[in-house]
């Protein structure tokens, strides 16, 4: 926001502002991320997030899908209306970096709110490095 004032030395004052608009659907945790683990994966390794809808017609989710092929995501309903787990998994063999966004797809009647990002997040570490 810009300030006109009276003031010579500042006659225009920059206020900065921070918005964070969220949408009906909201995800918890915002990014689900491993941090450094120990590899090469002998066994998959899962980290959990929520997808709510806690308005007055809850949405279904209707499908997950990851652009990685190293991660793999699957979704179950709570008891709660409007609330589902997100399972993410990282395969088992899996090393380096992984980077993935696990796409949520939704019948939410708002075309923006349809479909949903989860970042996913790990470096798994070379035994012999």
């Amino acid at each position: 926001i810009a300030v006109k004032t009276s003031s010579d030395k500042n006659p225009v004052v920059n206020i900065p502002v921070f918005a964070n608009v969220e949408g009906e659907v909201q995800i918890s945790p915002t990014t689900v991320s491993f941090g450094l683990i120990d590899g090469p994966l002998t066994t998959p390794v899962e980290g959990p997030a929520t997808v709510s809808s806690p308005g007055s017609s809850p949405v279904k989710i209707l499908k997950v899908r990851s652009d990685n092929p190293s991660v793999e995501a699957e979704f179950s309903s709570l008891e709660e209306t409007g609330k589902y787990a997100i399972k993410v998994r990282i395969k088992k063999a899996s090393t380096g970096v992984i980077r993935a966004r696990v796409k949520i797809t939704t019948d939410h009647r708002d075309p923006e709110q349809r479909e949903l990002t989860l970042p996913v997040y790990a470096i798994i570490s070379r035994a012999d490095s």
